[in-house]
């Protein structure tokens, strides 16, 4: 897997406070977590296997379940990491939207009822 070295972290060091260096850092770790993502995805290596007779005779290869699952759940925990440490970067969009209907735009309608009241001295015949 690809791990970036201490000396990328070098020129933030010099120039920040240490708040701007928590920041980057946190950016850094969680591009990282990123980087490390693809490398799982990229690896195939164990995701088949060769099924054999009761012979030992070689009757062809099948999906390694487990290790995908394991890759999955590899996948799952960084990204989930990811989006916790860089949520902006790395978090899920959610994006909500509000139409009348048809998909049409909002339609709002103010109502204004004007009510006699009772013991009003105006409404009154004299």
């Amino acid at each position: 897997m690809s791990r970036r070295t201490s000396s990328a972290m070098t020129p933030i060091r010099r120039t920040c406070g240490p708040s701007h260096r928590y920041a980057r850092a946190r950016e850094a770790q969680a591009d990282t977590l990123a980087d490390e993502m693809l490398d799982i995805a990229d690896d195939g290596r164990n995701d088949w296997m060769e099924r054999l007779g009761r012979d030992d005779t070689p009757l062809g290869w099948t999906v390694n379940g487990e290790a995908v699952q394991r890759s999955r759940i590899r996948l799952d925990a960084r990204k989930w990491l990811a989006g916790k440490i860089a949520p902006k970067k790395y978090g899920e969009k959610i994006m909500q939207e509000v139409s009348g209907p048809d998909g049409g735009a909002l339609q709002t309608v103010t109502r204004i009822e004007m009510v006699a009241m009772s013991g009003d001295s105006s409404n009154s015949a004299a």
